[in-house]
């Protein structure tokens, strides 16, 4: 699928056809399905694998200044897990590509139902292999949205760094398509082991208000974690609030600029940008959503569904925060 996979000008339902059929449920003999009482969103936040030293945050400051304003194209995605089987888990994913202008524009994607089959037995291995879903999925959505959706700006969920697999294989696809095209993409990181606290958040901060950024490309590149940067790191603080976040940008030498568009282009949550958080939005399962899905899936395989009734959700789940809100 991915050694052919041709993007440009396509529409979206043709290019997830492959992908959509690639895992498909058995719906002739399908296998014995058990439905947790409360399946629960998998919180994935994509690590890194970076981590600094105090000393090794002493890249150069940089001062942000708001540029010339800019198109934006955000993507998210997010995975759900709804029923067991013998062959594994089967999760529902679902994605958003947002299109900010002088209007919006928003493509949702899913939910895809998918069957997910373990490494090995381990409930480890189950959750890294879900993990590996999605990011599959989110990649080629990403695929699509730089293909077809055109903007300065395209702002992910995540770092750009790249593992030897087929993830990787399409980050590079991506950043060099945008590349191409004479945009930049900004892959921001919610969770990063770059983030600062106490005494580092002062080394850092020597004094300067923001918006600014600590330019950690070389410290970065020199770290070897089985992951490679594809483009610059940045430590930011766009804000008055007390969130920094990573951000990688591709091309290289290209952040600066884009990051002072993207301040006069978008609302910051925080020093986050807005319109990647709808994006989130829309990719979010609800519960209700949760509930379709299910209905959907027991339809579809009649009488093979069954429950798996959890004691703790039953008593406790009405003084408790819903374990399905996603985090991620």
């Amino acid at each position: 699928m991915l050694n052919n996979l041709n993007t440009m000008n396509k529409p979206i339902e043709e290019v997830f056809m492959d992908y959509i059929s690639g895992q498909a449920l058995d719906l002739v003999n399908p296998e014995p399905i058990l439905q947790p009482q409360d399946p629960g969103l998998v919180a994935v936040e994509e690590s890194d694998g970076l981590a600094f030293l105090v000393d090794v945050l002493d890249g150069p400051v940089i001062r942000l200044e708001p540029g010339e304003g800019s198109e934006l194209v955000a993507v998210d995605a997010s995975v759900v897990r709804v029923a067991e089987s013998r062959l594994g888990a089967i999760v529902a994913l679902r994605a958003a590509v947002i299109h900010r202008s002088d209007r919006f524009r928003v493509w949702v994607l899913g939910p895809f139902l998918r069957q997910v089959r373990p490494f090995n037995s381990t409930p480890s291995s189950l959750v890294h292999e879900i993990r590996d879903e999605l990011k599959l999925f989110e990649r080629l959505v990403q695929l699509w949205a730089v293909s077809n959706v055109i903007s300065p700006i395209y702002l992910f969920d995540g770092p750009l760094v790249a593992r030897a697999d087929q993830q990787g294989y399409l980050l590079e696809r991506i950043v060099e398509a945008a590349e191409v095209a004479g945009a930049t993409v900004l892959g921001f990181s919610k969770e990063s082991l770059l983030m600062p606290d106490g005494a580092v958040e002062e080394k850092v901060m020597k004094g300067v208000a923001p918006p600014f950024i600590r330019d950690l490309t070389e410290s970065a590149h020199l770290l070897w974690s089985g992951l490679r940067c594809l483009g610059d790191v940045y430590l930011t603080k766009l804000s008055q609030s007390p969130f920094y976040f990573r951000v990688d940008s591709y091309p290289p030498r290209s952040g600066v600029e884009a990051l002072s568009a993207l301040m006069s282009s978008d609302a910051l949550v925080g020093g986050y940008p807005e319109t990647l958080v709808l994006a989130h939005s829309y990719a979010t399962f609800s519960w209700l959503d949760i509930v379709a899905v299910k209905k959907t899936l027991n339809n579809l395989v009649g009488a093979s569904a069954s429950h798996i009734y959890d004691p703790r959700c039953s008593i406790l789940s009405p003084f408790e925060t819903r374990r399905h809100e996603n985090t991620a």
